[in-house]
Order: C-alpha cells, then sequence, then structure tokens
C-alpha cells in the first residue's frame, strides 16, 4: 500500500509539472496566435484548458495524499465536482476534434462558411450536457465510505464508477472509428477530387498527419486507465484488487493531460514555431536574450509564417495568402 502511495504522488507531481507547463503554453498559442483560432485550433485550445483544469485537481489529491487525510467518498465527491464535470466533457473533445475532421472532409465548403464561435459551441454542447448527467448521477447514487483516494473513479460510488467506465471505454472506440473513417474518407477525396480541389485535401493530410499521433496516445493513455479498472472488474478480482485499480489509474490519466504539448512540439512545424517564440519570451521576462539569430518557419496549410528571433527581441512576419488565416497547419 504504501508503495502504491508514493507512485501516485511520485506521478501526479511530475507529470503534473510537464503538464501544466505545456498546457499554459497551448492556451497562451491559441490566445495571442491569429493562425490558430480557426476551428480545429480552437478546440485543441480547449482541450489544453481542460487537461490543465484536470491537473490542478489531481494536485489537491497529491495534497491531501502528503497530509495523510482519510478520504470518504461523499466528501471527496463535494470537493471534486468541477473535476467530475471538466474530466467527463474533456474525454468528449477528442471526439469532437475527430468529427471536426471529418466533417472538414466531407463537407468542406459549409464547413468553412460556419461561423467558429458558433461552429465551437454547437460541437462542445452534447459534450457538456453529458458531464453534467454524469456528475448529477453520482450524487444521485452516492454511498459515503471510506476510500483510498481522492479521485473520479473512487468518488463515484461503485455502480456509478462501473457505467462511467463503461461509457469512456465506448467513447474511446468511436474515437478510434470516426477517426479511421476519416482517413479512408480523405483518401477517397484525394484521389478523386478535381485538380482545383486536391490542394484542400493534401492540406487536411497535413493536418490529419499532425492530429493522428495525438488522438493514438490519447487512446491508449485514457484506454490505459480505464480498462485495467474494467479488467479488474470483467475478473472479479475482488474489492480490494479494484480499488487499487482505480487508485493506480491516475497515472496513465496524467499521462493523457500532459502529453499534448509534447506531441505537437514534436509533430507540428506550427504549434513547434510558436512554441519557441513563447519559451524566449519568457527568458526575456527573466533578462536573458537569444543571442544566436534564429529563423523558425512554420509551413501553414497555405503560404507560410516565418518567426523571426534575434538580440533585440523577437518579432513576427507573416507572409500568407487569405486563405491560410482560415485553414492553418496544427
Amino acid at each position: 500500500m504504501m508503495l502504491q502511495v508514493v507512485l501516485i504522488i511520485i506521478a501526479i507531481f511530475v507529470l503534473g509539472i510537464f503538464g501544466i507547463f505545456g498546457n499554459i503554453n497551448i492556451i497562451a498559442a491559441t490566445v495571442r496566435t491569429r493562425e490558430l483560432q480557426n476551428k480545429c485550433g480552437l478546440l485543441i485550445g480547449i482541450l489544453g484548458f481542460c487537461d490543465l483544469f484536470c491537473i490542478i485537481f489531481e494536485w489537491q489529491n497529491l495534497v491531501r495524499l502528503l497530509l495523510g487525510i482519510q478520504n470518504y467518498r461523499f466528501s471527496c465527491y463535494v470537493l471534486i465536482t468541477p473535476y467530475i464535470f471538466m474530466i467527463n466533457f474533456q474525454s468528449t473533445i477528442i471526439l469532437v476534434v475527430s468529427f471536426d475532421r471529418l466533417l472538414a472532409i466531407m463537407l468542406p465548403i459549409k464547413y468553412r462558411v460556419v461561423r467558429n464561435d458558433l461552429y465551437v459551441l454547437a460541437v462542445m454542447t452534447p459534450g457538456a450536457l453529458y458531464g453534467i448527467s454524469i456528475t448529477i448521477a453520482g450524487y444521485m447514487y452516492m454511498i459515503d465510505e471510506p476510500i483510498e483516494v481522492c479521485n473520479p473513479p473512487l468518488g463515484f460510488a461503485p455502480n456509478v464508477s462501473y457505467w462511467w467506465n463503461k461509457i469512456t471505454i465506448g467513447i474511446n472506440f468511436v474515437v478510434l472509428f470516426v477517426y479511421l473513417l476519416t482517413i479512408i474518407a480523405l483518401k477517397y477525396k484525394v484521389g478523386n477530387a478535381p485538380s482545383s480541389g486536391k490542394s484542400y485535401y493534401k492540406r487536411q493530410q497535413a493536418i490529419m498527419k499532425n492530429l493522428s499521433v495525438m488522438i493514438l496516445f490519447f487512446i491508449f493513455s485514457w484506454f490505459l486507465a480505464h480498462a485495467s479498472v474494467h479488467l479488474v472488474t470483467l475478473l472479479g478480482l475482488g474489492e480490494s484488487m479494484l480499488h487499487i485499480a482505480q487508485s493506480m489509474a491516475v497515472i496513465p490519466a496524467m499521462l493523457c493531460f500532459c502529453q499534448n504539448y509534447y506531441i505537437y512540439f514534436w509533430r507540428s512545424e506550427v504549434y513547434r514555431s510558436i512554441f519557441k517564440q513563447q519559451f524566449w519570451k519568457i527568458l526575456g521576462c527573466f533578462g536573458y536574450k537569444n543571442t544566436v539569430g534564429q529563423i523558425y518557419t512554420a509551413e501553414a496549410m497555405t503560404g507560410t509564417s516565418k518567426f523571426h528571433s534575434g538580440t533585440h527581441g523577437n518579432a513576427v512576419k507573416k507572409e500568407q495568402k487569405a486563405s491560410s488565416l482560415r485553414n492553418p497547419s496544427v
């Protein structure tokens, strides 16, 4: 039991540091960079906010573990109610991103003419309703008893936790199905589109290559967190083992909350260039300067954006076609 608690504490603390840094960078990049304020970019920024919110609430779990506080389900659930809503809302955002790519490929004209704010509000509403519903269900079927750690799997009553776990696994499978359907549709569109439309679908291919890694990492980290609990339940290993699995599920969940920044930095030229600019600006606030002139070139969906960094600070030079402002590559 002591080893289990130590592993949980280390995972929440270490992964949380990386996650807070990364998600703040994603949010800042989305807010301050016009090229990222398209439909897909806004959804990624919202996902970063959700992940940051979840990490902060996992840190309250860390504090309670360090202080040796005895957790009880009801008081824990009241404390983490905002987290309960957000973790369920967050789990639907990646599904929304998958549908977003499918709509961009299957209905390109309608997709581009819809206002970004109305579109984002519409696609997020089902996830918000789901988050509210599952949170209310947690109160309706509450069973107050001592629990090992204060996190969502143990905060829910056992019967609610069981169905919540199954629904989340189901969402993961739907994400994978929509993602595969999008790849098939994209290959068909690229092969059959007229020459005038091929450039659009080529740009969508570039976006899909970047998002594919994020989606797969999300599925395996988030899926692992819930599948491990579900497996213990299916095998009937007992309540003690189930509580251990529910407690340890925080480790892959924390991986899910912190990984996106590093995936985007690795895979996306646009995000990498913006993140580098933000990094040098942070250093500049502490009196550091980038004394080596560097030019970061980010390929947008059409045209290019050149980000210049010199000894007297950072300036941004944009040379893009008008259409690239609506559809940058992520």
